[in-house]
C-alpha cells in the first residue's frame, strides 16, 4: 500500500514537543539555513556543544563569547535580534531573504588568530575586512582578506571568512579551495569539512558532500551522531545507496540511544525501502508514542505496519493520528491528507462505507485550492467504483447503480460512471434510463466503443435501426478490429434487406485492410440467416480474387463450410448378391477301428461355397456394380 507523501520542503511541528522535523527530508535535512542564505553549514555534533544543536564553529570577532581564536558554541541568533556584541542583525526581507551582501544571523566574520593578532598591520587589515563584510560590502571585504592571505597563507580565519563570503556570492567552487586549505591545516576540526559538504551540495555534487560527512563521522569525536545521520541521509535521498545509508543511520540511531526522532525516522524510511518492514515498525514505535502529533512519524509507522501485514494496526495508527491532528493546523492540509491515507487503507480492506465517509470528510476539511483536493476526489470515485462492483457481485444492482451515480456526481466530466449506469440499468430492464446514460457518456466521448455499443443495442431494441446502424459504423471507423460491430451491422442489413449496400460499405473498409477477418465472417453469417448464402459466398470469393495475398476471405469460407456443411446427396440402397447353393459331397463311411490300430483322421478341405462368400465380402462394389445390381449376379 502506497501512502500519501508530503512535500519534501514542508516542515511539520509537534505542538506538544515543539519538535521540528523535515517532512520527507528530500536531501535537505543536512541543510540548516534556507537556500537563499546558504552560507551556514549543516547542523552536526560539535566538539564543544550538544549533538545536533550547536551552531557552526565559526571564529568570532573580539569581544564575542569563546575568546580570541576559539570556536563559538552558541546558537545562531534569530532574525532581527541583536548580535552578541549589541549590533542589530540585518532585518530579513518579507520572503525570508536577507538584503544583498548582508551576513546572515550568527554568521559573523572570524576573529584573527594569534599569528595575525601579533602583526598590528595584518590585524588592522583583517578588521577592515570584517567591518566591510558586516556592512555588506563584500568586495571590500574580499580585498582585505586577500591581502591578509598574501602575507599569511595559513591564516585560518581569513580563509574561513573568505569561504563564507564566496558562498554568499553563490560561488561554491571558489569557496572549496579555501575550505580544503583549512581542512589541511586543521585535519581534526570538523567545522571546515561541514561547510565544505555544504559547498558541494550547492555545486550539486552529493557524492563529495557524502565523503566529507563520512570523514567527519570517522573522526570518532564525542556526540558525533549528526555527521553519521547526514551521511546516511545523503546516501538514501540522493545517492540511492541503501546499504550505505542503513549503515550510517544505524550508527546515528545507536549513538542517539533511540532519543533522536530524526535518526529513527530516517532509519525507518531506509528499512521500509529495503522491505524490512517489521524492523522499521520496531524502530518507530517508541518515537511514535513520544510524538503522537508528528505526522511524518505516524504515517511512516503506518506504512511499515501495513507492509509487514499488520494492516489493522496501521488503520488504528492512522485513526489515532486523525484524532490528534487539529483541523486548524496548516489550514486543514495535514488533517485532510491524514484522512486520505486512512480512507485508502479502509478501502483496501474492503470497508467501503467507512472509506467513503472518511474521504468525504477529507475533501470537506481541505482548502478548496489545495492540490490534494483532486487526488482525494479521484480516490473517492475509485472507492465508490469498488463498492459498486462489490454490490453488483452480491446481486444488489440498484445499490450499485446508486454508487455509480455518486461517482458521476464527483466527476461529471468522466464518461465511465455513465457507461456503468447504462449497463446496469439495461440489466435491470430500464431501457429508457439506460439509453439516457449512454447518450450522456457519448456527449463527453462521442467515439467511445462501450457507450456506442450499449446505445446501439438499445436503439435496435426500441426499433431505431438507422441510429443503431450509425453507432455500429462509428465503432468500425474508430476500432476497425471490433468484430461485434461487423456482425451487428451485417445482421441489421439482412433484417432491412440491404445486404448489397452493406457489402459495398464493407468493401470500402476492406480497401484499407483486406486482412480483416470479421467482415467476411459477418457477411457469410448474415447471408446464411437471411437465406442469401449464395450471394454472400459469391461476394467473399470476389474479395478473395481481388486480394489474392490475403488469406482472410479463404479462411472465412473454410470456417463457414465447417459451421454449415452442405447436405450429402441421397443414394438408393443396393441389393446384396446371394450365392448359389452347391451340393455337399456325401462322406464315405469310416472303417471300424481295431483295438490294436489307430489311424489319423484327415483334415477336411473348405467347400467351394465358403470360398465364394469370402471373396464377395472382400471385394467392394463398384459404381458399375451398383448401377447394374438388379441385372447381374455372381457366377
Amino acid at each position: 500500500m502506497k501512502f500519501f507523501q508530503y512535500s519534501r520542503s514542508r516542515r511539520l511541528f509537534s505542538a506538544a514537543s515543539a519538535l521540528v522535523l523535515l517532512a520527507g527530508f528530500g536531501g535537505l535535512a543536512y541543510f540548516v539555513q534556507s537556500r537563499t542564505t546558504s552560507s551556514q553549514p549543516t547542523r552536526y555534533a560539535s566538539t564543544t556543544g550538544n549533538a545536533g544543536t550547536a551552531a557552526p564553529q565559526l571564529f568570532t570577532v573580539p569581544g564575542m563569547p569563546g575568546g580570541a581564536g576559539q570556536p563559538n558554541p552558541t546558537r545562531p541568533n534569530a532574525p532581527g535580534q541583536p548580535l552578541p556584541n549589541g549590533t542589530p542583525a540585518p532585518t530579513p526581507l518579507p520572503n525570508g531573504q536577507l538584503p544583498p551582501g548582508a551576513m546572515p544571523p550568527g554568521q559573523l566574520p572570524a576573529q584573527p588568530n594569534p599569528a595575525i593578532a601579533g602583526d598590528p598591520k595584518l590585524a588592522a587589515l583583517f578588521e577592515k575586512g570584517v567591518e566591510a563584510q558586516r556592512k555588506g560590502d563584500l568586495k571590500a571585504a574580499a580585498l582585505a582578506y586577500r591581502e591578509v592571505l598574501r602575507a599569511k597563507p595559513d591564516a585560518v580565519p581569513a580563509h574561513m571568512n573568505m569561504a563564507l563570503l564566496l558562498l554568499q556570492q553563490k560561488q561554491p567552487d571558489k569557496a572549496v579551495w579555501h575550505l580544503k586549505k583549512i581542512a589541511a591545516l586543521s585535519p581534526r576540526d570538523p567545522q571546515p569539512r561541514a561547510i565544505l559538504a555544504q559547498a558541494y551540495q550547492q555545486m550539486r555534487k552529493p557524492e563529495l558532500a557524502y565523503q566529507q560527512w563520512t570523514e567527519i563521522a570517522d573522526l570518532k569525536l564525542p556526540d558525533n551522531g549528526q555527521a553519521a545521520f547526514n551521511a546516511g541521509a545523503i546516501a538514501f535521498e540522493q545517492l540511492k545507496k541503501l546499504p550505505e545509508a542503513e549503515r550510517w543511520l544505524r550508527r546515528a540511531f545507536t549513538q542517539s540511544k533511540n532519543q533522536d526522532p530524526q535518526s529513527s525516522l530516517m532509519l525507518a524510511k531506509v528499512l521500509n525501502a529495503g522491505k524490512k518492514y517489521s524492523e522499521a515498525a520496531k524502530v518507530l514505535e517508541p518515537i511514535a508514542k513520544q510524538f503522537p502529533q508528528v505526522t511524518e512519524i505516524q504515517t511512516t509507522l503506518a506504512d511499515a505496519q501495513w507492509q509487514s501485514g499488520a494492516k489493522s494496526k496501521a488503520i488504528v495508527t492512522l485513526a489515532v493520528l486523525e484524532t490528534n491532528t487539529p483541523a486548524t493546523l496548516n489550514k486543514g492540509q495535514n488533517l485532510g491528507q491524514v484522512r486520505i491515507m486512512l480512507g485508502r487503507a479502509q478501502a483496501a480492506q474492503g470497508n467501503y462505507v467507512q472509506a467513503v465517509t472518511t474521504l468525504n470528510k477529507a475533501i470537506d476539511v481541505l482548502p478548496k485550492d489545495s492540490p490534494a483536493v483532486q487526488p482525494a476526489k479521484g480516490l473517492l470515485a475509485q472507492t465508490l467504483a469498488a463498492r459498486a462492483e462489490s454490490e453488483e457481485k452480491q446481486g444488489q444492482v440498484k445499490k450499485a447503480i446508486a454508487s455509480w451515480k455518486e461517482a458521476a456526481a464527483i466527476f461529471p466530466e468522466n464518461p465511465f460512471p455513465y457507461i456503468q449506469q447504462g449497463r446496469l440499468l439495461d440489466k435491470d430492464g430500464s431501457d429508457k434510463e439506460a439509453l439516457e446514460q449512454y447518450n450522456r457518456a457519448l456527449k463527453i466521448v462521442p467515439r467511445d466503443a462501450n457507450a456506442l455499443s450499449g446505445a446501439a443495442q438499445l436503439e435496435e431494441k426500441t426499433g431505431s435501426i438507422a441510429r443503431a446502424t450509425t453507432h455500429w459504423k462509428t465503432i468500425i471507423e474508430t476500432r476497425p478490429e471490433h468484430p461485434a460491430a461487423y456482425f451487428s451491422l451485417a445482421r441489421l442489413a439482412a433484417r432491412q434487406k440491404q445486404l448489397a449496400q452493406t457489402m459495398d460499405y464493407m468493401e470500402t473498409r476492406l480497401a484499407k485492410n483486406p486482412n480483416l477477418r470479421a467482415p467476411y465472417d459477418a457477411m457469410l453469417e448474415a447471408g446464411h440467416d437471411a437465406g442469401r448464402a449464395e450471394l454472400a459466398r459469391d461476394w467473399v470469393e470476389i474479395m478473395a480474387k481481388k486480394y489474392p495475398k490475403s488469406a482472410a476471405p479463404r479462411n472465412a469460407i473454410i470456417a463457414y463450410e465447417r459451421r454449415h456443411p452442405a447436405p450429402k446427396p441421397e443414394t438408393k440402397p443396393t441389393a446384396t448378391p446371394t450365392p448359389k447353393p452347391t451340393a455337399t459331397p456325401t462322406p464315405k463311411p469310416k472303417p471300424e477301428k481295431k483295438d490294436d490300430e489307430s489311424q489319423p483322421q484327415p483334415t477336411p478341405k473348405p467347400t467351394p461355397v465358403e470360398n465364394e462368400v469370402k471373396e464377395d465380402k472382400a471385394e467392394p462394389a463398384t459404381d458399375k456394380d451398383k448401377d447394374n445390381n438388379d441385372a447381374t449376379e455372381p457366377e
